[in-house]
């Protein structure tokens, strides 16, 4: 795990599970390069600098994982890859368009080109790569096209069972962090990027039928996005 923050301290351990967990600490980029140009650093060069901390494995390994952005990955991914018998890429979100969507990207044709290249080569070190529905592979056909014989499937999000309902130390937790709310009513929670196509249009009707009807359910959303200040005024 490459520490994006570049605030914790590289270490190993193992947890209760008998997974050996490996920590790489990385420079603060934005106080070597300055904020605009460390930040460029940080997202494009921050896993070949990591790559470089990794200690070559003594045997194969059967099954190399990475997620979206892969530019955040790709470094340690190219390293490893050679170790391994199969490469999975799990995408979810497609850089930089994604990004772009979320005002952390400028709007520049420039640097969304180049972005969406480095993406590419990212995305291509996979021998398959797990997208959420059909609609993500034609997408993906389209934004990332390939010439090698990459598989793109559907992985489900959560797999095949439904969510465990949360425990009593959660839920006490959850009340800590959210006094306002009746414990006594059910919660709606909804968190992530306030971006078109989330369902807030849905989520708001939903929210007035609910208070229409007199049930007893609290609505939370836990996000921010371009939509953020529309969804406000809508409330």
């Amino acid at each position: 795990c490459l520490a994006w923050s570049g605030e914790q301290p590289s270490q190993n351990y193992t947890d209760n599970r008998g997974i050996v967990i490996n920590y790489i600490s990385q420079p603060n980029w934005q106080k070597m390069f300055g904020k605009k140009l460390g930040i460029v650093v940080k997202w494009f060069f921050s896993s070949w600098w990591a790559s470089r901390k990794i200690n070559v494995p003594d045997k194969n390994i059967d099954l190399l994982i990475y997620f979206s952005p892969a530019v955040t990955t790709v470094g340690i991914v190219a390293k490893l890859k050679k170790y391994s018998s199969k490469v999975v890429m799990i995408l979810w979100d497609f850089f930089p368009q994604y990004h772009q969507e979320l005002n952390l990207l400028p709007n520049n044709s420039f640097i969304i080109n180049v972005a969406k290249k480095q993406e590419q080569y990212a995305v291509n070190k996979a021998n398959l790569v797990g997208l959420m529905t059909p609609k993500n592979i034609r997408f993906m056909n389209e934004y990332f096209p390939h010439s090698n014989q990459q598989k793109r499937v559907v992985i489900q999000l959560w797999g095949p069972n439904p969510l465990a309902i949360t425990n009593l130390a959660e839920k006490l937790i959850l009340k800590r962090q959210w006094p306002q709310l009746d414990s006594q009513k059910i919660w709606a929670v909804m968190g992530g990027q306030m971006i078109p196509g989330r369902g807030f249009e849905l989520l708001l009707n939903v929210a007035a039928l609910s208070e229409k009807l007199d049930n007893q359910i609290n609505f939370v959303v836990a996000g921010d996005g371009i939509l953020k200040q529309w969804f406000l005024e809508k409330m």
